[in-house]
C-alpha cells in the first residue's frame, strides 16, 4: 500500500511498557535523527502525551509504529510474487497462515517479562530469581508447586498488589488471542518453498490494538501510518556484503531477531522470545547461530548486556563482529530501520509492515465518484428532455387538429366499448357458474377414477384383516373413518386376552394396508346380554407414525 512520503516522520517505539518517540528527516537520501523523548510514567494510557509533549512543536502529522505485540514470521503462500493476488485474497491466505503464530505469542508471554516491563524487576533479578526457584525445585521436598510469583513475592522484591496487577496484565493479553487480527505481506522473491509455494514475509497484530493506537494519535492530530514489529532485518541491508552470506542478530530488551542472508537478499527470519525460553541473551543467540556457517553480526540494542560480543564470541567459538550504525542511530537503531523502510531507503521485502487505516475503495466504488456520476447523469437527462421539448414544439400545432379528429374517432369507440364491457358483465355470472360446474365434475371425476378404486380396495383389505383378526369372542361395535387415513375402530371381547390377541394380530396385518396402531384403551364394560367383557377402543394411523403396542386398561 502506497502513501505520500512526508520529509518528516514521527516513530514511536513501544518497548515494555515505557514509549520512545522520536523524530527522523529525510534530507537528500540521507536519514537524519531530528528530536528523541521517552516517557518515564508506566502507565500506557499518559506515557503517549508524556513522550509527545517532550518533543519540539510543531509534531509531524504522519507517524509510525514499532510494537512488540506485532508477530512477524515467514510462511508459505501459493502465491508467486510475480502474480499478486488481490488485497482482500492475499489477506486471508496471510491471517490463515500468521494466525496460529499470532495466538501462541500472546499466550506464552510469560509473568516475568511483564515485571520487567512495569520496572517492578530488573532483567538480573529475574534471572537470579528463576535459578533459586530451578534449585528449589530441583531439591524437592514438597516445593514441587512453587511458582515464580510466589518466590518473588517472598524475597520481597516485588508485593502481592504488583503481582495482582501483572497477573491481570497478563489475563487480558491471553484475551486477545481470538479477537480478528491485521496482516502486512511481503514476498521474499530469493526463496522458494517447493513448485507451487513461495516463502512471504508476514506480519499480524490484533485489531483492537491497531485501532486503539489509531485513535489515541488522532487525539493529537497525528495520522498513525503504519505498524512494524519491534524488530525487524531492514537495518542490516545497507552494512551487509552483497554478494556474501551473514546471520545477523537484532538485538531488542526481552528479544532477538534472526535474519539470514544470501547476496543481499533476505532468506529467512525468526524472532526469540528470551523470557520464554528462560535464557540469557548470550546463550539464545549462542543457540540461534550454532548451526549457521555464516559471519555473524550484531545489531540494535548492544548496550544493554556489557561485553555481547566477547561472550557470544567465546560460546560459538568464531569472531562476532557489529554491523556499523552511526552513533546518533545506535540507540535509536529498530526505530531508524523502520524509517528507512518506510522512505523505501531499503528493498521492500527486507521488511514488512501492517497499515493503519483500511484501503480505499476502488475508484469506481468511492460515494463521490457515485455521487458525480448520479448528478452528471440528472444533468443529461435535462438536456435531452429540453432538446426534445424543443424538437416537438413546432409539430404540436400541426398535430392539434389531428389529433382533434383522433379523439372524436376514440370517443365514439370508447361508446362501443364501454356497451360491449356492459354486456361482458351481465355474461359474468353465467361464465362463473359454468367454471364451478366444470371444477365439481373434475373433482368428482377424479375422486371415481383415481380415489374410488383405492377406498374400495383399502375397505376390502380392512376388512379382511378385521375379519381375520377377530374371534368368536370378539365384536366390533363401529369402524369410522375420523381423519384423512385414519381409521377409529370400537369393539367388546369377552375376555382381556381376547382383547390382546386382536390388538396383536391386528398391528401385524396392518403393514400390508400401509398403516400402526396407535395407543389403545382397554376397560372393563359390560356387554351385549349383560355379558361381562372388555371395550376395546383404538386407532389405526398412517405408517409414518411409529407403531405402538402398547395397552391402557382403565377402569369401569
Amino acid at each position: 500500500m502506497m502513501f505520500r512520503r512526508p520529509s518528516k516522520l514521527l516513530v514511536l517505539e513501544a518497548v515494555g511498557y515505557r514509549l520512545r518517540a522520536s523524530v527522523f528527516s529525510l534530507r537528500k537520501s540521507a536519514l537524519e535523527l531530528v528530536s528523541s523523548a521517552e516517557s518515564s510514567t508506566l502507565d500506557p494510557a499518559t506515557a503517549l502525551s508524556e513522550a509527545l509533549q517532550k518533543l519540539p512543536s510543531p509534531l509531524p502529522r504522519q507517524a509510525i509504529l514499532l510494537l512488540r505485540e506485532t508477530t512477524t514470521a515467514v510462511v508459505d503462500l501459493p502465491v508467486s510474487p510475480a502474480e499478486v493476488r488481490p488485497a482482500e485474497q492475499m489477506r486471508e491466505l496471510v491471517r490463515w497462515e500468521i494466525e496460529t503464530v499470532l495466538a501462541q505469542q500472546l499466550a506464552s508471554r510469560p509473568l516475568e517479562e511483564i515485571l520487567v516491563g512495569r520496572g517492578y524487576l530488573t532483567a538480573d533479578q529475574v534471572e537470579t530469581l528463576t535459578c533459586e526457584l530451578q534449585h528449589r525445585l530441583s531439591c524437592g521436598g514438597g516445593l514441587q508447586r512453587l511458582r515464580f510469583e510466589d518466590l518473588a513475592e517472598e524475597s520481597g522484591l516485588v508485593t502481592r498488589p504488583q503481582l495482582e496487577e501483572c497477573l491481570q496484565l497478563q489475563a487480558r493479553q491471553q484475551a486477545t488471542e481470538h479477537e480478528d487480527i491485521e496482516c502486512g505481506w511481503s514476498p521474499l522473491p530469493s526463496v522458494s518453498a517447493g513448485a507451487d509455494r513461495h516463502a512471504w514475509l508476514a506480519c499480524a497484530v490484533a485489531w483492537h490494538t491497531r485501532t486503539d493506537w489509531s485513535d489515541r494519535l488522532a487525539q493529537h492530530k497525528v495520522e498513525l501510518q503504519a505498524i512494524y514489529p519491534l524488530v525487524g532485518p531492514a537495518a542490516s541491508l545497507p552494512h551487509l556484503d552483497a554478494s556474501a552470506a551473514a546471520v545477523v542478530l537484532h538485538i531488542q530488551p526481552g528479544l532477538v531477531g534472526v535474519s539470514h542472508w544470501e547476496a543481499g537478499q533476505l532468506t529467512a527470519w525468526e524472532i526469540l522470545d528470551l523470557f520464554a525460553r528462560r535464557k540469557s541473551l548470550p546463550e539464545a543467540c549462542a543457540q540461534a547461530v550454532q548451526r549457521a556457517n555464516s559471519p555473524v553480526y550484531l545489531t540494535g540494542r548492544v548496550d544493554i548486556w556489557p561485553n555481547l560480543t566477547d561472550e557470544l564470541t567465546a560460546l560459538i567459538r568464531r569472531p562476532v563482529l557489529l554491523l556499523p550504525t552511526p552513533p546518533e542511530l545506535a540507540v535509536h537503531s529498530a526505530m531508524s530501520s523502520a524509517a528507512c523502510h518506510w522512505w523505501q531507503l531499503v528493498p521492500a521485502s527486507t521488511s514488512v509492515f501492517i497499515t493503519a487505516r483500511d484501503p480505499a475503495p476502488p475508484f469506481y466504488k468511492q460515494p463521490a465518484v457515485h455521487t458525480a456520476l448520479v448528478l452528471l447523469g440528472v444533468v443529461g437527462v435535462l438536456l435531452l428532455f429540453e432538446a426534445g421539448l424543443m424538437t416537438k414544439r413546432g409539430q404540436m400545432q400541426t398535430e392539434l387538429d389531428t389529433t382533434t379528429q383522433q379523439l372524436n374517432l376514440l370517443n365514439q369507440s370508447l361508446n362501443r366499448l364501454e356497451t360491449e364491457a356492459n354486456q361482458a358483465k351481465q355474461l359474468q355470472p353465467q361464465l362463473d357458474e359454468t367454471k364451478s360446474n366444470i371444477q365439481r365434475l373434475q373433482r368428482q371425476r377424479q375422486f371415481v377414477q383415481e380415489q374410488l378404486p383405492g377406498r374400495h380396495r383399502f375397505l376390502m383389505e380392512l376388512l379382511t384383516s378385521l375379519g381375520e383378526a377377530a374371534r368368536e369372542d370378539v365384536v366390533i361395535d363401529e369402524v369410522s373413518q375420523v381423519k384423512d387415513q385414519e381409521i377409529h375402530l370400537r369393539g367388546w371381547a369377552l375376555s382381556h386376552n381376547a382383547a390382546q390377541e386382536f390388538l396383536r394380530t391386528l398391528t401385524a396385518s396392518a403393514p400390508r394396508w400401509k398403516l400402526s396402531v396407535a395407543p389403545s384403551r382397554v376397560w372393563e364394560k359390560e356387554g351385549r346380554l349383560g355379558l361381562d367383557g372388555y371395550a376395546l377402543d383404538l386407532r389405526l394411523l398412517p405408517a409414518t407414525t411409529p407403531p405402538v403396542t402398547q395397552l391402557v386398561d382403565q377402569p369401569r
